[in-house]
């Protein structure tokens, strides 16, 4: 009878909790919606007043700009965690030089690292990295790195990019010692080829090692929401890790770095894709 009773509230629970997931995706999908058109039109309407004005009202319209362009940003996010939970398409693969992807994010970001008078470079292997991705979900993985890195970095820092080409046991020994991985439920299935390393660093305030177990977590922030001064809303990194996923890689955050971060994004390369 105590087993019924148990295994009773286990399915009421389960299905309280359903409820609650199918509230939450319904949430984001009427949110979503219902944001879009009204910041297209605060956008437009704000560049327009922008560009025909001088002085502080250029000034005061810019400032407007960034904020809605932020609003745009959270939405986005919440989108494709909607996209994530609601269907798990077949990736659309396509054979990419990833280093140019790469320098496409840098330029996209160009703008926000010269606001905070960033220094981004990038080191690239001599020879081109040729992997299989989805080129959107590459881009926002790499973007997510990126844009956490320029945010969380103070003004006249540097940010270093860096492609290269780990065998398994260089990605073993820096897997394993990672302060957190997503991925690690899988590190006894990878395959033992090459694998393509995207690496960034950065020179900003770091991530206090109570928090870097649960930075992967949706909505996760490590400073309190009603304090914190950085923005968003604790999906970039999820995004990030969700994604790697898919693509049969890993993503994890060194456990050991001086100053600042660094995050490493890897990906197989075509040879060692092919036995996983």
């Amino acid at each position: 009878m105590r087993n019924a009773h148990l295994y009773g509230e286990l399915e009421r629970t389960y299905h309280e909790l359903a409820e609650l997931d199918r509230m939450k995706s319904e949430f984001i999908a009427i949110a979503s919606h219902e944001l879009r058109s009204p910041l297209a039109l605060v956008i437009g309407y704000t560049q327009m007043l922008r560009d025909r004005n001088e002085g502080q009202t250029r000034e005061y319209a810019q400032r407007a700009l960034e904020g809605a362009t932020k609003i745009t940003q959270i939405v986005d996010d919440l989108t494709k965690l909607r996209q994530n939970d609601i269907q798990r398409p077949e990736l659309k693969r396509e054979t990419v030089a990833i280093d140019g992807l790469v320098r496409q994010v840098i330029e996209r970001l160009n703008d926000d690292a010269a606001q905070r008078a960033h220094t981004v470079t990038l080191q690239t292997p001599g020879d081109e990295l040729i992997v299989a991705v989805e080129r959107d979900k590459f881009l926002l993985m790499v973007g997510n790195l990126l844009s956490n890195a320029i945010t969380f970095t103070p003004p006249n820092g540097n940010i270093h990019v860096r492609l290269t080409v780990w065998r398994h046991a260089e990605l073993m020994r820096s897997v394993q010692a990672a302060a957190i991985n997503p991925s690690l439920r899988r590190l006894d299935t990878i395959h033992s080829g090459e694998w393509a390393i995207v690496e960034v660093y950065d020179t900003g305030i770091g991530i206090p090692r109570e928090h870097q177990s649960r930075i992967f977590e949706r909505f996760y922030q490590v400073a309190h929401s009603l304090t914190r001064t950085h923005g968003g809303v604790g999906l970039g990194l999820a995004l990030v890790a969700e994604s790697i996923m898919h693509h049969q890689g890993l993503v994890w955050m060194e456990a050991n770095t001086p100053q600042g971060s660094c995050f490493r994004l890897a990906i197989p390369l075509p040879a060692a894709a092919t036995g996983l």
